[in-house]
């Protein structure tokens, strides 16, 4: 915004005057350095096993704890197979009920 000739309406010039306190140093990052960032350009359930990963809670074993949930055993082997179950599916290995991941229960 401070390189622009004119500003296209107040609110923009009042965000410049606003961050003219500061003293930012903008540099950019790419999405393979600023994984967090970059979970606003991925999809949904990529974009959460990211962050989760980054924190340090690693989603790669959970495909092999769904084998033997209490809860999610049978429909994770029905869609292994092939099988259509309503409103599940597998992302990435990941069971996903209408865009949100299912939890192992043991993790």
């Amino acid at each position: 915004m401070q390189t622009q000739g004119k500003l296209q309406n107040d609110r923009h010039q009042k965000w410049s005057t606003y961050l003219q306190q500061f003293h930012l140093n903008i540099k950019y990052k790419t999405g393979s350095t600023n994984r967090v960032a970059d979970c606003l350009s991925r999809p949904p359930v990529a974009a959460l096993t990211t962050v989760l990963d980054s924190c340090g809670h690693e989603t790669s074993g959970w495909p092999q704890l769904y084998e033997t949930d209490p809860d999610f055993a049978t429909t994770y082997q029905m869609l292994g197979a092939n099988a259509v179950v309503d409103n599940f599916h597998l992302q990435d290995g990941l069971l996903c009920h209408m865009g949100h991941i299912y939890v192992p229960s043991s993790e």
